[in-house]
């Protein structure tokens, strides 16, 4: 029964993040359904995604503190409650003002999942577990958005986009169900007031190498949110033609290339973390590339099998660089930051290239996103100091 228990809580603790991340993103395949249904163009359900993703940035961030003074089990599981009841009045919407209320609600719910769930994780771990059990933690992140698209893509375009969103409130419930049952942890009282630690998160700011990393992940985020937003758009047009269900089904080749996410933190603490930064935006440019040139369903495949491999090797990459520059009681803080800093990217991203689609087309959203990964290898690849602390041994 031990050993049961071993797996199976890991098991639903990350599934909280991977379902809390899948709603983040679940709206950008039914674009179209959402703007015909709700009488408004696609553009301003686009908007939408960056109002969930905002939202959640936000109230990540917030929740911080909280974990510290909460029992982060019950956060997690009323968290999974509020997120099945968002989405099912997030599925009843009947015009845009509504939908973007309830999506927003969406998001902070989200936040209370993930915020909640990456320190039970590391209170659950044995000591020599920690760096493993946050990878697991990064790689259900990274999952949630491939299985957020799908999903929806799929149930919407054989159903319709409000039993696609309804189904997956079901899906949440049973969740908070489930976290009901896990194993309570102990509360660690910060003496510190909620201000205090708000202060203390935001000095971590103040070492610019990490601040360099956070915005790293910020611009890694515009290119792989933004890649996968406008190629919804991209995909209904010619040659596509793609059906949602088709954008769904392509969603899902990510589960691919998902089992390099747990071993990216490894290769970073072995190669170290710069070569793997090099590597994953090495195969970013050429997705972008082969997505831009693309013209059938394999090199489409191909383009986006090479965009996540890429962003799976990165970000784990980046983040445990960031492990190795802070002291260890201030590693939640780090993920709490990070995590905010990469869909706050997304999130503006799928604003800021709005524009850029309307002016320039695909091809225009593929210049930029070149850049905004280039950024990314030019803020890690800079020359980086010792920290002034000896770091623990981290594998992820």
């Amino acid at each position: 029964m031990a050993n049961l228990n071993r797996i199976f809580t890991p098991f639903f603790a990350c599934s909280g993040i991977l379902l809390a991340l899948g709603s983040i993103v679940m709206v950008q395949p039914i674009f179209a359904e959402v703007g015909l249904s709700l009488g408004v163009p696609s553009t301003d359900v686009r908007v939408s995604f960056s109002i969930v993703s905002l939202s959640y940035a936000v109230a990540f961030f917030l929740f911080g503190p909280l974990t510290d003074r909460l029992n982060i089990k019950w956060l997690g599981a009323f968290s999974s409650l509020a997120l099945a009841v968002s989405c099912a009045l997030l599925s009843q919407g009947q015009d845009i003002l509504f939908f973007n209320l309830a999506i927003s609600v969406v998001g902070i719910s989200a936040a209370g999942i993930v915020s909640s769930m990456f320190p039970y994780m590391t209170k659950i771990a044995q000591e020599k577990q920690r760096g493993k059990y946050l990878g697991y933690c990064l790689s259900a992140t990274v999952t949630g958005i491939i299985f957020g698209r799908a999903y929806t893509g799929v149930v919407a375009d054989y159903y319709d986009w409000q039993l696609a969103i309804l189904t997956y409130s079901v899906l949440c419930l049973f969740l908070f169900v489930v976290m009901l049952t896990l194993k309570p942890v102990s509360v660690t009282q910060s003496q510190l007031s909620m201000l205090g630690q708000y202060s203390q998160s935001l000095s971590l700011l103040k070492n610019t190498t990490v601040l360099s990393s956070y915005l790293a992940g910020f611009s890694l985020f515009i290119a792989y949110l933004g890649t996968l937003t406008f190629l919804t758009y991209h995909l209904v047009e010619p040659p596509f033609l793609y059906a949602t269900s088709d954008i769904g089904w392509v969603s899902f080749s990510g589960f691919l290339a998902a089992f390099l996410a747990p071993m990216a933190g490894g290769f970073a603490q072995k190669y170290g973390f710069q070569k793997m930064v090099l590597t994953g935006v090495f195969l970013v440019l050429c997705a972008l590339g082969e997505l831009y040139f693309a013209e059938n369903f394999i090199e489409l495949l191909i383009g986006l099998l090479m965009l996540y491999s890429g962003v799976y090797i990165c970000q784990p990459a980046v983040f445990f660089h960031i492990t190795q520059l802070i002291p260890g009681n201030k590693v939640g803080a780090a993920s709490s930051f990070y995590l905010l800093s990469c869909l706050a990217g997304g999130s503006f991203g799928s604003f800021i290239l709005g524009m850029v689609w309307d002016q320039w087309g695909w091809a225009g959203i593929t210049l930029a996103n070149c850049l905004a990964v280039v950024i990314t290898l030019i803020l890690t690849l800079r020359r980086q100091p010792q920290p002034n602390f000896q770091p623990k041994e981290t594998s992820i």
